[in-house]
C-alpha cells in the first residue's frame, strides 16, 4: 500500500539511489533497501521478503526484472496511521504514475498484495470478472485471494493475501499458484492447451 519505515528518505532520494548506486537487476526483495542517501545500507528487516522470494522462485522470475511499487508514496510506520480520506486522495494523486507505467510497459498481469490495493487497482483498470479464487485454510484464517480480469483489454489482476499476515510457504496458506497461472496465461481464453 505505502512505504514503511524511516530509511527510505524521499521518493526522489530513493529513485536516485536505485538508478545511480544500485547494480542492474537490483530489487529490494532480493537485495534489501537501497543505500540511504548513497551511504550505509540499513539492515534488512522484512517479514515479507522471504515470502516474496518464494513467489519469485515459483514464477522462475528474477525479482530485479519485475517493476514493483507502492500504491501511494507517503511513508508511514503503519498504513493505519493515514486516515481513509487522506489515503484515497493519495491513491488518486499517484494513480497517473501507475497508469503510465502499465501502458508504457504493456503490463498484462498486475500482482496486488492485500485487499485494499487489489480492490483499488481492479476498479482503476476495469478488472471486474472473477476467474479464480484461493481460500486460505491455515491457522483458522479464511483469507481469500482472487484473480480478476478485464475482458476487453485482457489485463489480469491477481490479489493475494498480504504476505505480512499470511505465510505463503505453508501449503494451506499459499495463494501463489494463482500468480503462476496468471503469468503462464492460464486465464487467457485464446489459450489452446488446457489449464
Amino acid at each position: 500500500l505505502n512505504p514503511k519505515g524511516s530509511y527510505l528518505g524521499t521518493v526522489a532520494e530513493h529513485t536516485h539511489c536505485v538508478l545511480n548506486c544500485e547494480p542492474d537487476g537490483w530489487s529490494s526483495y532480493k537485495d534489501g533497501p537501497p543505500c540511504a542517501k548513497c551511504g550505509t545500507r540499513p539492515p534488512i528487516r522484512s517479514t515479507i521478503r522471504p515470502k516474496m522470494m518464494y513467489l519469485f522462485k515459483k514464477l522462475g522470475i528474477s525479482p530485479g526484472s519485475v517493476p514493483s511499487s507502492n500504491l501511494f508514496f507517503r511513508k508511514s510506520a503503519s498504513s493505519a496511521e493515514i486516515e481513509t480520506r487522506q489515503r484515497n486522495a493519495l491513491k488518486q494523486a499517484c494513480w497517473p504514475f501507475h497508469e503510465a507505467v502499465l501502458q508504457k510497459l504493456d503490463i498484462r498481469v498486475v500482482l496486488c498484495l492485500g485487499k485494499e490495493v487489489d480492490k483499488w487497482v481492479r476498479k482503476q483498470v476495469g478488472a471486474n470478472d472473477k476467474v479464480d479464487c484461493f481460500i486460505e485454510e491455515y491457522d483458522n484464517r479464511h483469507c481469500e485471494s482472487w484473480v480478476h480480469k478485464n475482458k476487453k483489454t485482457g489485463l489480469t489482476v491477481v490479489g493475494l493475501s498480504h504476505p505480512r499476515y499470511a505465510d505463503w510457504t505453508k501449503p494451506k496458506a499459499d495463494p501463489t499458484e494463482l500468480a503462476v497461472k496468471a503469468i503462464e496465461g492460464h486465464y487467457d481464453p485464446r489459450r489452446t492447451t488446457p489449464s
